[in-house]
């Protein structure tokens, strides 16, 4: 396979392929999604949206500690809503969790309506990084909170490749992204991981 198309699949996993992209990023992202858990300090009340949740498995995670709250999600893919739903039914069935097809450029939810918001390796598909950070400031309570991770670049000339979406991506780029649409109190935790150098980036509306 190309390295586009290895891209389009990570991006908006298809098919059979798009289902065994998934099963990469379960095992690729379990640890930057253990970090972004312990980074978003959750409470049992949280409502919390998740941006691009692929596989399901940090949803499953947040919903089991944010007990008497509500987790939602969206994702591009369709492969991945049908993969995350299976994982996750039995709190779906409870209505402690909503998954749905959605775009970061149009998240279907009300101004306001969450307390914390997440993404994990998604900033690199962002057609408007400016566009997407105001949307999620949009859906954020006031003082609400975003935990934004993602494999870190330490300098620009590693971060991420134009042409195909894949690589890394610069730190201080994505701290000024978060400061121009409003976020603040930002702080960044570095974790050198066997897969990544990942990034956590956490800030207040």
């Amino acid at each position: 396979m190309k390295p586009e198309e290895n891209a389009s699949q990570f991006q908006c996993p298809r098919g059979f392929r798009g289902w065994l992209a998934g099963q990469v990023m379960a095992w690729w992202n379990s640890g930057i999604n253990r970090l972004t858990l312990e980074m978003m300090d959750l409470t049992p009340r949280d409502h919390v949206l998740e941006i691009g949740f692929g596989p399901g498995t940090l949803i499953a995670k947040i919903a089991s500690r944010a007990v008497d709250g509500y987790v939602a999600g969206i994702d591009r893919s369709a492969t991945m809503v049908a993969a995350a739903r299976r994982r996750n039914r039995k709190a779906i069935d409870r209505g402690r969790v909503e998954l749905q097809p959605g775009e970061i450029a149009r998240i279907p939810y009300p101004d306001a309506r969450f307390d914390k918001v997440c993404s994990v390796n998604t900033i690199y598909f962002w057609s408007d990084p400016e566009e997407a950070a105001r949307e999620i400031a949009r859906v954020l309570r006031e003082n609400g909170q975003l935990a934004l991770a993602f494999r870190g670049a330490e300098s620009s000339q590693e971060s991420v490749p134009a042409k195909t979406g894949l690589g890394a991506y610069d730190i201080d780029a994505a701290k000024g992204l978060l400061t121009r649409a409003g976020f603040h109190d930002l702080t960044t935790e570095i974790r050198r991981l066997r897969t990544m150098t990942a990034v956590c980036i956490v800030g207040r509306k």
